[in-house]
């Protein structure tokens, strides 16, 4: 096989976009490469630098996507209700976290199935959560505390989205490693 092209790549060199050759001077092929280079032939980098700029802005877009979703579990923290005390009478106002995540082992911690079942049925329920000293508390969560829940989660997940969003068309306008680089969540 005649070669007409050789382009680097992490494990060693693809001759004319067909044949992978290993980095190991034992190896045939890569013999051949070395005498290819010696009469004048160019290897060519592993990526172009369209290439790279594309992976880049895939890379970036991944990124953002993940801290996206990140912020969308975060807890809420600036919820207020009442304390349910152990006998059942309500205590004073509290500040506590709810959790916009559904704990692994345990289904029923879906925050929208709460929340929801919540506002349908029109009755407060018992929410076991943490205040915001990471004291474990159990408040009484009303449906107009459920209300107030949903309304801000919808915002700040669609705020976060809207953030992605914007974020992603200035990626894929940029025309530089350096301009992706500096695209930042904050």
């Amino acid at each position: 096989m005649q070669i007409l092209k050789v382009k680097k790549t992490q494990l060693g060199f693809l001759i004319n976009d067909l044949l992978n050759t290993p980095n190991d001077p034992n190896n045939s092929d890569y013999q051949r490469v070395q005498e290819w280079i010696k009469n004048g032939g160019i290897v060519e980098p592993e990526f172009t630098d369209q290439e790279i700029i594309l992976i880049a802005k895939e890379n970036k877009i991944q990124e953002l996507k993940a801290i996206r979703d990140e912020k969308n579990i975060e807890p809420l923290n600036n919820c207020i209700a009442k304390i349910l005390n152990n006998d059942g009478t309500l205590g004073n106002d509290t500040n506590f976290l709810f959790y916009a995540n559904r704990h692994p082992s345990n289904p029923a911690s879906d925050p929208n199935a709460i929340l929801t079942a919540c506002i349908m049925f029109g009755q407060t329920i018992p929410y076991s959560t943490r205040d915001l000293k990471d004291n474990k508390i159990c408040i009484a969560l009303t449906p107009t505390i459920a209300k107030i829940i949903s309304v801000s989660l919808v915002k700040r997940n669609g705020d976060n989205y809207k953030q992605y969003d914007n974020l992603t068309i200035l990626i894929n306008q940029a025309k530089t490693k350096e301009e992706i680089n500096n695209i930042n969540w904050n």
